[in-house]
């Protein structure tokens, strides 16, 4: 998980190309953040993570804008990097851009103050030279840690007819967009635990079943199959409730890869390992469309956007 604060209230060291200025100020709640906006790393195809995908989430704050990338946000070479350099010592930070076209503001000197600013991306990187990290304070950066290495998650829809939910946790071959990259896993290559729990939210005290109280798994050469009979438990009732609603929508698959190549843009999956997995709310696994008994339901990839060339 990446998280930080865009501050309010504080005059922070700007890099806007094409205008005057060299220090920014947001007024209380003056950053607008628009459907779909994506973090980026750089260029506008180094996507980190996107709010349609929900790895990029924010909240207003009286003390500024709140951002995070989610730990289960969907791995991304541009993901991955940023991870990587924090890992080695450097600081992150993350920092809006910026379209003035619908934004609100004045020049005070060499500061441009914002009482309205409409923000196109949020660019998350490294910021090197000093004087270009005043005002902002550095992100905080956090591994989601699993059994012998690093947890992912991916997402895909179930069904559910009264007190049984059931629906693939992994088709083999289905490939699924991440922004400019995908994904897909090769035949057998998901390696079921002997021991596997099903959670709300991924939130392990909330359990719902388990391998031989609740849950059956099976594992054939073109998906990983789960089957959950609910027992009466208060999470399992809980669980129940959201689904019969709507509210809970798909399995979350938490996941430990082993080994796997890259062919071009295209990251296959060779061995991982099934850890547990989640009922949630989110579901953004493109990679099958599996109807349950009210709708279908499929999100699509999320689309890479051009950003425009003016940045804080």
């Amino acid at each position: 998980k990446i998280s930080g604060t865009i501050p309010y209230f504080s005059t922070a060291a700007c890099q806007c190309q094409g205008v005057a200025c060299d220090s920014v100020e947001f007024a209380g709640e003056g950053i607008t953040v628009p459907d779909g906006i994506a973090g980026i790393s750089g260029r506008a195809t180094d996507i980190v993570a996107t709010a349609e995908s929900g790895g990029l989430r924010f909240r207003q704050r009286r003390r500024g804008l709140e951002w995070e990338v989610a730990d289960d946000a969907p791995d991304t070479p541009a993901l991955d990097a940023i991870i990587g350099n924090a890992e080695a010592g450097a600081s992150i930070y993350g920092r809006p851009l910026i379209d003035n076209d619908g934004s609100e503001f004045e020049d005070v000197g060499t500061t441009r103050r914002y009482t309205r600013a409409r923000m196109r991306a949020l660019l998350i990187k490294p910021i090197l030279d000093p004087a270009d990290r005043q005002g902002w304070t550095p992100a905080q950066v956090e591994r989601v840690a699993a059994i012998g290495g690093n947890m992912e998650r991916r997402f895909i829809e179930f069904r559910a007819d009264g007190k049984v939910i059931e629906g693939p946790l992994m088709i083999y071959g289905d490939e699924a967009r991440f922004g400019d990259w995908s994904e897909r896993f090769e035949p057998r290559s998901l390696v079921v635990e002997e021991d596997v729990i099903v959670n709300l939210q991924h939130d392990r005290s909330r359990p719902v079943a388990r391998t031989g109280a609740g849950l059956r798994i099976e594992a054939t050469e073109r998906e990983v199959r789960a089957d959950i009979r609910l027992p009466d438990t208060p999470y399992a009732r809980e669980a129940h409730e959201l689904v019969q609603a709507r509210i809970l929508r798909g399995f979350s698959v938490e996941f430990r890869a082993t080994k796997d190549r890259w062919e071009g843009k295209t990251r296959i999956i060779e061995r991982a390992h099934l850890l547990g997995f989640a009922l949630v709310d989110r579901p953004a696994y493109p990679a099958a469309q599996i109807a349950d008994r009210f709708a279908a339901m499929h999100e699509a990839a999320p689309p890479v956007r051009r950003m425009p060339r003016t940045w804080l």
